[in-house]
Formats: structure tokens, sequence, C-alpha cells
């Protein structure tokens, strides 16, 4: 599908807001597309994978995060994706720490 201004308006809101819960997004998306009277007939889903087609290039992807535990909600969130010293220093925290935290976070989520 073409990447339209619809697309880009979502990836701004992605890109100010970080995290969203499913259910909101929905509404976001179903919003912008009339604003923007788009005409595709794109899911949500394939909407998301018509913006990372175009976020590849940079290591940045929309993903679903795990479920929230108790209330099993979805979130979708604008990730980095490129592993490297430079997006290493993007944080005050150690290696050490972010393995502890994500073994945190892998534990709550399972």
């Amino acid at each position: 599908m073409a990447y339209t201004d619809t697309h880009r308006h979502v990836l701004q809101f992605f890109m100010k807001e970080g995290y969203v819960e499913k259910k909101r997004y929905n509404q976001i998306l179903s919003e912008y597309k009339k604003k923007h009277r788009y005409e595709g007939d794109e899911s949500g889903d394939q909407f998301i994978h018509t913006i990372n087609s175009n976020l590849e290039p940079l290591h940045l992807a929309i993903k679903v995060l795990p479920s929230h535990p108790r209330t099993k909600e979805t979130f979708f969130g604008l990730v980095n994706e490129k592993d490297d010293d430079i997006s290493k220093l993007a944080t005050t925290y150690t290696a050490h720490e972010i393995a502890f935290f994500k073994k945190i976070v892998s534990i709550i989520c399972t």
C-alpha cells in the first residue's frame, strides 16, 4: 500500500506518545483516516506494517508490546531496533542494569 499523509500522521502520534493501548490506537487510526479522507482498506495491523516498511532503514518499528498481565490490554510502541554503542548512550543505565530490568519484565510478562 502507498505511504500516505495518514500513515505519517499516525507515525507522528507514536513519536509523540511512544506507546498506546490497542483500543486507543484503533480510535486514533479511525479519526486520522476520516481527517485525511483515507480511502484504503488496510486493517490496523496492515497499516502498521506499511509504516514499518518505511521505518526499516531508520532501524525503528512500531511493535506489539506484551499484554498487561492483569488487564490483558495490548499495547503498541515505537521502538529502536538498533543495538549499537550510539543507541546505548541514550540511557544512563549500565548494561547490567538493563539486563536485570529485561529479566524482571520477562518474568512479569510470563
